[in-house]
């Protein structure tokens, strides 16, 4: 019997992920992040897989500070950025990202590191960090520059002299003014394009895009992408001159003159994830439809005519909620995944008649790559078995998914059966639930649940964040809902679900708890709840309209929509669900978790990180103070360096080692152990 699948077992698995293939298709990267000797950090590299799956990966790069963002140029030589400080001079400031060449065969030289960085976007975010020509030397990427500052130099000056001079300040005049873990400014983002020289490792700058004034957030986390030839640069274009009308812009720049065009425009929608087609006439994109309080947001593929603009929606009639999408090497198809039914597979879309065909079955499909020979490389997850670099055909065999050399890092870890449970109103719920080794009839399993966040979501997938697999081996049944709102069910779906963010979802949760409650396998009398972000939500939603649980864990949690809804990054985005509070506060107040606290008896954990700008930490600590002001058992586990997520193994470990003593304690009665760091 091997060792258990505990919280260092999870960090000692490498994080796969930014799947790239040479232009031949004879080479694939991809990028690993692993743990460092100490165990203290996580490490990126780029290692190359055999495409026939005869060889194993062999590792591409080394440095301590690690290499991410693997892109093919036209010859199959690599670009990569990395904060590697070789070649910088300690006396022009902090070393920050800069763009390398690595040649097949070969070191890697670096090629440009601006004063502010090469700009990488933020997780979960259409957006990439470098994008190449398929048939010329020339690279698109973002870079962080003072505004007015003409050249490195002025930039690095300025730099300087706010250093000197003590200021830290940055005065906002547009809206929003920070994203997820980061604050907008001082620097602004300009969109460079430049040529590579592979032989001499040099990269000349040919076009630069800077925000006028009055816009100055038009590049902020958009997407682009370069036409075969290199002579058009198409990207998103954000308007954030007002508050109340928001949208970004499909734009096409001439790279010779700097000539900026429309392509597609929608004062409802967003232009996203732009890929040019391989004949250099079309651009597919993601049309995201934002919401209204009476209308649930959407999403579709479409593609658009580079030269008239005429845009043609491809998957609006299917309703699947897009996740990305690359073209077919013929430019005749778009392979895309979307999530279904508690999956996220690969599907195919043939322009000529719109035809779409699902190309697997099982499993979470990201970093899609379509080769020449009519195989698809992609990463592969499950439920209980993280990313690996698997085969796809094509044609639509999705029972011939052929994992490339795996290794231990694909390996399963527990046991999971999926189930549908019958919501009040007859909706059927679809679970993913995971058994602890040894539960039974006679042992039977104490039940928690995990709530996802979102709340457009699912559990389709491994999951860094949440580790179901750990807290099974824990010895914790663990069932793992989609609610209304949840995505792969329809656009009905999460409609049953907008903006009625409390009752709906949660009577769907309760639902799949009853149905799990209901195995002889399972404990009904010791079941607890937590979440993260909307999950975190619903914890708080929950602690005020049950005592049904033994405990709750909240993490990233919303308490007060009032105050949430003006602090937020983003506050936008809430209106369009919710409307204008100053107008029509009832959804505000009908879904607010805090109207519950009077009622809270359950222990809490509440768990929160102090860079957090999508739900900010304001919200955590407001509910601890309510929950100890009324006597409820509580405790409150602080990250003052993490953000929404909890990326640093160390804090990993006290995350996962808090939340299982709170849960033993109160779950199975166990004394409670203080994790020995904190």
């Amino acid at each position: 019997m091997g060792d258990p699948f505990d919280v260092e077992a999870l960090l000692r698995l490498p994080r796969r992920g930014g799947l790239a293939l040479a232009p031949d298709g004879e080479r694939l990267v991809v990028g690993a992040a692993a743990l460092d000797g100490k165990g203290a950090k996580y490490t990126s590299s780029l290692w190359q897989a055999d495409p026939a799956g005869v060889h194993p990966s062999r590792r591409l790069t080394f440095s301590a500070e690690g290499e991410m963002d693997a892109t093919f140029l036209a010859d199959g030589s690599l670009l990569f950025v990395s904060e590697r400080p070789a070649g910088a001079d300690p006396a022009e400031g902090p070393v920050r990202m800069g763009i390398w060449h690595l040649p097949e065969h070969g070191e890697a030289r670096l090629l440009r590191r601006p004063p502010g960085g090469v700009v990488a976007p933020s997780a979960g975010t259409a957006a990439r960090t470098l994008a190449a020509a398929r048939e010329a030397h020339r690279v698109a990427y973002v870079i962080a520059a003072f505004p007015g500052a003409p050249d490195d130099a002025a930039d690095r000056a300025h730099e300087a002299a706010r250093e000197t001079s003590g200021t830290t300040a940055i005065l906002y005049e547009t809206y929003p003014i920070r994203y997820w873990d980061h604050w907008f400014g001082p620097r602004e983002r300009r969109l460079v394009v430049a040529d590579v020289d592979p032989q001499r490792g040099e990269l000349r700058e040919v076009l630069t895009l800077a925000p006028e004034a009055d816009n100055p957030l038009a590049m902020e986390e958009v997407s682009f992408d370069l036409t075969p030839d290199g002579k058009t640069l198409v990207t998103g274009w954000r308007d954030a001159s007002e508050f109340t009308v928001r949208r970004t812009d499909l734009v096409a720049v001439e790279v010779g003159t700097g000539a900026r065009r429309v392509l597609a425009t929608d004062p409802g929608a967003d232009f996203e994830d732009v890929r040019c087609a391989p004949d250099g006439r079309h651009v597919a994109c993601v049309r995201h439809t934002h919401g209204e309080p009476a209308r649930a947001e959407a999403t579709a593929l479409c593609v658009v005519e580079l030269a008239t603009g005429e845009l043609r929606d491809l998957t609006r009639a299917q309703e699947l909620d897009i996740a990305e999408h690359t073209w077919g090497a013929g430019g005749d198809c778009l392979y895309f995944t979307a999530s279904k039914d508690g999956r996220m597979p690969l599907f195919k879309v043939t322009l000529a008649d719109g035809v779409v065909t699902r190309l697997s079955d099982d499993g979470h499909f990201s970093d899609v790559c379509p080769a020449t020979d009519g195989r698809v490389f992609a990463l592969r997850s499950r439920m209980e078995s993280p990313p690996e670099v698997v085969a796809v055909p094509a044609d639509g065999h999705a029972d011939q998914v052929v994992a490339l050399h795996p290794d231990e890092g694909s390996a399963s870890h527990g046991q999971v059966e999926e189930g549908w449970a019958k919501a009040d109103d007859g909706q059927p719920i679809h679970y993913w639930l995971f058994l602890p080794p040894g539960a039974s009839s006679a042992a039977p399993a104490p039940l928690l649940t995990f709530v996802h966040g979102g709340p457009r979501s699912s559990w389709n997938g491994w999951q860094w964040r949440w580790s179901a697999a750990v807290m099974a081996a824990a010895g914790y049944a663990v069932v793992l809902p989609d609610p209304a709102l949840s995505l792969g069910y329809g656009q009905d779906f999460v409609q049953r679900g907008w903006g009625a963010w409390g009752e709906r979802p949660f009577a769907d949760i309760l639902a799949t708890i009853d149905a799990a409650c209901a195995r002889d396998d399972v404990d009904a009398d010791r079941v607890a709840l937590m979440g993260g972000s909307y999950g975190g939500y619903m914890a708080n939603w929950t602690a005020g309209h049950t005592g049904r649980f033994k405990a709750i864990v909240t993490h990233a949690s919303l308490w007060d929509l009032d105050q949430f809804a003006g602090t937020t990054d983003d506050a936008l985005w809430m209106e369009w669900e919710f409307g204008d509070p100053w107008v029509d506060a009832s959804r505000f107040r009908e879904n607010n978790p805090s109207a519950g606290a009077p009622r809270i008896q359950t222990p809490m954990l509440v768990i929160h990180g102090d860079r957090d700008y999508r739900v900010p930490v304001t919200e955590g600590i407001r509910l601890w103070v309510e929950l100890r002001r009324r006597g409820v058992e509580a405790k409150f586990l602080f990250f003052p360096n993490e953000n929404h997520w909890i990326l640093n193994p160390g804090n990993i470990r006290a995350w996962y080692q808090t939340v299982q003593a709170f849960l033993d304690q109160h779950v199975k009665g166990e004394p409670w152990r203080r994790p020995e760091l904190l």
